[in-house]
């Protein structure tokens, strides 16, 4: 028995976890049954009903509070609206961060109408969750959270929430779609991997819980398109930060590079048929994955045994991996598969890692490629660490070959195809040396990061 328990305690250490916090994972909130499925109990006429049932004690309004400085507002407060639902019957409570961020009081009401006053342990802006805790002098009924990865377009999905103040309204549809990162303000975030649903969602859901026909929580309602286009936060995401926000801060990991989504030219310049992992365009001197020996240009593959779809895919990935911890990388690099370990650095601020938008020149450029370049100064090639050798992009032409690869006015040109330039004359004549139809791959500084640009010939 004793031996047992040891080794389930060396299994959390190797997966990064202690025991302290695996048990403290265990007792913030309760699993659904894993044994059962999501195709264990097909639809009847009361499915939903029973759920609604079921679940919807679990579920609470939360009126925010915030003091206005107009004259007009009634006690000089203004007042909001959101749902949440109940995770822990000791009174802990997930809601979204745009609820309740700025508010000077919370109150959760539940089902039967009891008034509690809320306090925020926990809220993160990035992924829009917080965590409230509420006090009461009877234990209060909770959600099970379920398994978000396994979510299909086609699922039946139930929405209960307080939309426009109609507290416990219910609403079903299907998973319309996973993985949805671009929907309007959202893409502010930085994490981003929404379920959308057209169960229907409204002002006033947001906070709410999206479940599966098995009576757990997949989702955590957090925007709207139209009345039914909707999106949740995967509830996998929430279970990952769970710990964090119950003590009171969320702490990010930080690998040190910049990433850039694949493009059609980028993808036949890298002899890819379709987007798989996370295009490295420039790695931060000094950072946990410079220090590891990862370059620009690698392609990510798997990271600390996950597989990388994409950018956003490594972008959450490397948050949560954990501050010093060692992790294993694997990158593609030049067609061979290499592996690394990294340490794992802290995020001190995201929107560092930001590259800044530059708006396209409308001055005329030169030739058919449609962009003027002059030759760097000294200085500004010590400043950059780069070669004296390399050109700046000083005019594009709007509609040009260079326009569409995405050049800009102050881009400085480093490499062409993998080599470097040897001045304004060496690019023009690489330029005019090209066949038509070829693919053409450049190195470009843009700020602080450095990206690939590529390009057709014409």
């Amino acid at each position: 028995m004793k031996r047992s328990i040891v080794v389930a305690v060396l299994a959390c250490l190797v997966c990064g976890e202690t025991a302290a916090l695996a048990q403290e994972r265990a007792q913030l909130w309760v699993d659904g049954d894993s044994r059962r499925t999501r195709n264990s109990d097909p639809l009847r006429f009361d499915t939903f009903s029973n759920l609604a049932e079921e679940l919807s004690p679990a579920v609470v309004n939360i009126e925010v509070s915030e003091r206005s400085t107009d004259v007009f507002a009634d006690s000089g407060q203004v007042y909001g609206q959101g749902s949440g639902f109940v995770i822990n019957s000791s009174g802990y409570v997930v809601t979204n961060h745009h609820v309740i961020d700025g508010a000077d009081g919370i109150v959760v009401v539940l089902r039967d109408g009891l008034r509690l006053d809320a306090e925020v342990v926990g809220q993160d802006a990035a992924t829009d969750l917080a965590l409230l805790r509420v006090h009461s002098s009877q234990r209060l009924a909770s959600a099970p959270l379920g398994d978000s990865d396994g979510l299909r377009p086609g699922d039946w999905v139930v929405a209960i929430g307080n939309p426009f103040g109609l507290d416990h309204t219910v609403t079903a549809g299907i998973v319309s779609a996973v993985g949805r990162r671009n929907i309007g303000r959202q893409t502010e975030r930085f994490y981003a991997n929404f379920i959308q649903t057209d169960a229907a969602i409204n002002f006033g859901n947001s906070g709410g819980p999206l479940i599966d026909v098995n009576g757990n929580v997949v989702g955590v309602n957090t925007a709207i398109r139209t009345s039914n286009i909707g999106f949740a936060i995967p509830v996998n995401m929430l279970k990952e930060l769970l710990p964090q926000l119950m003590r009171g801060t969320v702490e990010r990991a930080w690998l040190g590079v910049v990433l850039e989504d694949w493009t059609p030219e980028l993808l036949e310049r890298f002899g890819m048929d379709r987007p798989s992992g996370a295009l490295v365009s420039s790695v931060v001197a000094g950072s946990p994955a410079s220090e590891a020996g990862i370059q620009r240009g690698d392609i990510v593959v798997n990271f600390n045994g996950s597989d990388v779809a994409d950018t956003n895919a490594l972008r959450w990935f490397a948050s949560v991996a954990g501050v010093d911890r060692e992790v294993p990388v694997h990158v593609e690099r030049s067609g061979q598969r290499r592996f690394f370990t990294v340490r794992m650095g802290r995020l001190e601020d995201a929107s560092a890692q930001a590259v800044p938008e530059r708006p396209l020149s409308s001055d005329p450029g030169a030739g058919a490629f449609g962009a003027t370049v002059v030759a760097i100064s000294p200085e500004r090639a010590a400043e950059l660490r780069i070669s004296d050798r390399a050109v700046v992009v000083e005019t594009v032409r709007p509609e040009s070959v260079a326009a569409r690869a995405g050049l800009r006015p102050e881009d400085v040109i480093v490499e062409m195809d993998g080599e470097a330039l040897a001045g304004v004359r060496d690019l023009y004549e690489r330029i005019d040396a090209l066949v038509a139809e070829q693919m053409v791959r450049l190195l470009v500084r843009r700020g602080n990061a450095t990206v690939f640009l590529a390009f057709r010939h014409q």
